[in-house]
């Protein structure tokens, strides 16, 4: 994924972001902070390595209360063909000593609050939240076309809801939509300027880069796992904090050479 994502061939969007009919439908959104998407009963944060490096160190380094600050939410049915679907969702369950979950902030039970949400629906962590939180109420999204296609060759259609970003390797294009969950809650949809397609390109890269880092740490966690090598919820978030520090450590690496060339 992260190879197609470095190979972007062209921006397959006007300026105007219009339909086939010509209606100006572009994305817009402006957070109304009103700490909806917070307490949405129906709605995880999901937590990758990256996030656990940001939040421990939020939290001064205090690896207990950053597992107490999470939690692994399991999956009820135990019919294969529907654990089989999960595992193929955008961001992997993880199956551990106490079973197959899905790593995300921790909600208060009887209100469905996150557990860093304050009373004036202000966000402890803000300035550190999750990449999905960051992103919200944004996803992104591969369309896959036919192998006759040629997507540098072809306009992508969207409405209100969507926009294609960018034609990534040969064959996929990357919408950005507005989240199923964000529709129902979310009242900043529709309001404020445009999105900005540039930034939209850059969190697009960002969010596959990541989910291929953690996609492939989970796999050798799961694989383990299929072997008798369960760990407990601990040692996985253990396991994923290092990776997720080595990542960072790489990626700021990185940006330093950049900057020096």
């Amino acid at each position: 994924m992260l190879s197609r994502v470095q190979s972007i061939i062209q921006t397959t969007i006007d300026p105007d972001w219009t339909t086939k009919a010509g209606e100006l439908m572009a994305l817009k959104f402006k957070c109304q902070q009103t700490g909806r998407c917070c307490q949405t009963p129906t709605l995880f944060i999901p937590v990758t390595h990256r996030d656990l490096a940001c939040l421990y160190k939020e939290l001064d380094e205090n690896f207990d209360q950053l597992v107490d600050s999470l939690a692994f939410y399991s999956l009820q049915s135990k019919r294969l063909e529907e654990i089989m679907a999960y595992e193929k969702m955008v961001v992997p369950p993880i199956r551990t000593s106490r079973g197959l979950g899905f790593l995300a902030l921790k909600k208060q039970l009887e209100t469905s609050r996150c557990i860093f949400l304050e009373k004036s629906n202000r966000c402890r962590i803000y300035k550190s939240r999750p990449l999905s939180c960051l992103l919200y109420p944004i996803t992104f999204v591969e369309i896959k076309t036919r192998s006759n296609e040629t997507p540098s060759g072809r306009r992508c259609q969207f409405n209100d809801k969507e926009a294609c970003l960018q034609s990534i390797g040969l064959r996929n294009h990357v919408h950005a939509v507005f989240s199923k969950a964000s529709l129902n809650s979310c009242l900043g949809i529709g309001k404020g300027q445009r999105l900005n397609l540039q930034k939209l390109i850059h969190d697009a890269q960002v969010f596959y880069r990541d989910l291929e880092e953690f996609k492939r740490a989970v796999s050798e966690i799961n694989n383990l796992a299929k072997k008798g090598e369960l760990l407990t919820p601990r040692e996985v978030i253990s396991v994923l904090l290092v990776y997720g520090f080595k990542k960072n450590s790489e990626s700021a690496a990185s940006a330093y050479v950049i900057n020096m060339l």
